[in-house]
């Protein structure tokens, strides 16, 4: 998918994206405090990562990829992610193609788990017009497979986009994103690449646990 696609379906879907990560914190505060506006952190846990140690690989890939909300899956959201995948894959070197069997595949799967007293946090903050601010973290639980000559080599992950709403601090100690939209896409870039640079670990023969790695929350 060439970048001016990607761009092209992401404005399509950031409205919808902004809803998707803070539905629960928007019902309650945007409808009663228009001018109150989310700010989106991307969790630190890959912060030291780099694209530019990513082996490049010039080869055709397939690609599947699922996105669900609470273990539902979201059609609009998937067509989201699987631009964003796209094209964290072309930046290392890959061309995604038509699903075929003769070429190598990525399987992406993402479960977007929304806290479960974000809508009264959300609530809250608009009912003080955003002098009283709140925090919430969208938790994301993201599956990464890549088949290629009758083998599957699959890893687990865990990620995390902390937003703020009205008066109160940054929960994390990582910059601001520009809007929810740059937040996703950090976070599936990350995530890609650290899959990229485990796989590479593995190819040179050293070991690589395939863990569930957990973002740091913070009340």
């Amino acid at each position: 998918m060439m970048p001016a696609r990607v761009a092209m379906i992401r404005n399509k879907y950031e409205g919808r994206i902004m809803k998707l990560h803070f539905a629960s914190l928007a019902v309650g505060s945007m409808a009663l405090s228009a001018c109150i506006v989310p700010s989106a952190y991307i969790d630190p846990k890959y912060s030291s990562l780099s694209i530019q140690d990513v082996t490049p690989v010039q080869q055709d890939v397939a690609l599947d990829v699922q996105f669900f909300r609470d273990g539902k899956l979201h059609k609009a959201a998937t067509k989201l992610l699987r631009g964003e995948v796209a094209s964290s894959l072309e930046k290392f070197g890959y061309t995604v193609v038509d699903d075929n069997q003769s070429t190598p595949k990525f399987t992406v799967s993402f479960n977007n788990v929304l806290e479960d007293d974000a809508f009264a946090k959300g609530f809250g903050t608009g009912l003080t017009f955003g002098l009283v601010g709140t925090a919430v973290t969208d938790a994301y639980e993201i599956t990464v497979g890549l088949s290629k000559d009758g083998e599957t080599i699959e890893r687990t992950y865990g990620h995390a986009i902390h937003t703020t709403v009205g008066n109160t601090a940054a929960p994390v100690d990582t910059p601001k994103s520009k809007n929810p939209s740059a937040a996703f896409s950090g976070v599936v870039e990350d995530v890609m690449i650290q899959f990229m640079l485990d796989n590479q670990s593995s190819d040179k023969g050293e070991p690589v646990a395939v863990l569930i790695l957990r973002p740091r929350f913070q009340g």
